[in-house]
């Protein structure tokens, strides 16, 4: 790490709080997260209907959270700070509510908001009570006021989260490659929502490219490409960097046997181990590929 490196990392810290990232994510999660998870799964269609029923569904709409809140013995409900749920052994968590809607042949016929159960807050986000307090108000609330908050009260336990290092979503990052037969390899971690999927592109030092994911394990990159459409050497051609074409040549000429979609897709349900009659190969292996290669290209 360079002097210029080390300053600008000191200088950071020293201007920006490292819980402040925590608490920011918190508060995106909350604000924007939340809605894309419901998003993806907006609409349920139950299996079952009355006969006289063409078509129910149930369509999950806006997702909402309150601010910190607990029920007494007697059912009334109030707000409550974290101090009271450190003393009094409490969760301190807030409501969650959705609002859901019924439509029955296309038309909606009932819309209402109903709670689906609660979430612990992050102290000091937007959603906690302490938010935006003074010292001495958060004094008053029993807290102390230099606290720089960014953990959650379970149980009336203090609990942080353990961060991770981890690759940034969809960003393609080429390494050199430290194994034997391989000598760069390409990783993303696509990412859509709720989703996050791993891919790793190898090239080996004989020159041959392999992609890896979820259930497939270095499948030959030219098999993929056409697998998914593109089957032609010259059509492939036209979208590869000619200063490395020695290289694609070589992947090219392995698999000139390989001449149609189905070929390819053939290819991938034997390198994977499904072994069914071809009809119902083809098919799981087209449905693998939809399901988790597409997060190779958002």
């Amino acid at each position: 790490m360079t002097d210029y490196s080390k300053l600008l990392i000191k200088k950071y810290f020293e201007e920006q709080s490292m819980i402040a990232a925590d608490i920011k994510s918190f508060n995106n999660f909350i604000d924007i997260e939340l809605q894309k998870i419901i998003e993806e799964n907006r609409v349920i269609e139950p299996t079952i209907i009355p006969s006289n029923v063409e078509e129910y569904k149930i369509i999950l709409d806006k997702i909402s959270i309150t601010k910190p809140e607990m029920t007494e013995a007697d059912g009334a409900k109030r707000y409550i700070f974290p101090n009271e749920a450190r003393l009094r052994k409490l969760s301190y968590s807030a409501p969650i509510f959705i609002e859901i809607s019924s439509h029955i042949n296309g038309v909606q016929r009932e819309s209402f908001r109903t709670q689906i159960g609660s979430i612990p807050i992050m102290l000091k986000s937007k959603y906690c009570h302490l938010y935006g307090l003074s010292k001495e108000e958060l004094i008053e609330k029993g807290e102390d006021p230099d606290d720089p908050g960014g953990y959650f009260i379970i149980n009336g336990t203090e609990k942080a989260l353990v961060k991770i290092e981890d690759l940034a979503a969809n960003k393609f990052i080429v390494n050199n490659s430290s194994s034997g037969v391989t000598k760069y390899e390409g990783k993303i971690f696509s990412e859509r929502g709720s989703y996050k999927i791993p891919h790793m592109i190898e090239k080996l030092k004989d020159g041959m490219i392999y992609l890896s994911f979820t259930r497939v394990k270095r499948i030959p990159i030219i098999v993929i490409i056409k697998a998914l459409g593109l089957v032609k050497d010259e059509e492939i051609m036209k979208y590869i960097d000619l200063q490395e074409s020695s290289d694609v040549f070589i992947n090219l000429y392995e698999f000139v046997d390989i001449k149609t979609e189905d070929d390819a897709v053939d290819y991938i349900a034997k390198k994977i181990g499904i072994m069914q009659t071809k009809e119902i190969r083809m098919d799981r292996t087209r449905e693998i590929l939809d399901k988790y290669l597409f997060f190779c290209y958002i």
